[in-house]
């Protein structure tokens, strides 16, 4: 989901105004909070995507090389 097409942005700034009604804000920084959202965004997808791959219950995919393993 991107916030960055203008109906969204609209909602974005009523929303913003509804949680927010004492707090001046300005299509600039309307934009920028939707460009940070739409970054958090494509973050979070990334870490699941990494997530829904590894086994469950996982701490990390394989026993840790160590010196000692290789004696």
């Amino acid at each position: 989901m991107s916030v960055s097409t203008a109906t969204n942005h609209e909602a974005l700034g009523k929303l913003f105004a509804d949680l927010f009604p004492h707090v001046a804000h300005s299509a600039g920084g309307m934009t920028l909070l939707a460009a940070q959202i739409g970054d958090l965004e494509e973050r979070c997808a990334v870490m699941q995507s990494i997530m829904d791959n590894k086994p469950r219950g996982s701490g990390h995919a394989g026993p840790i090389p160590t010196a000692a393993g290789k004696l």
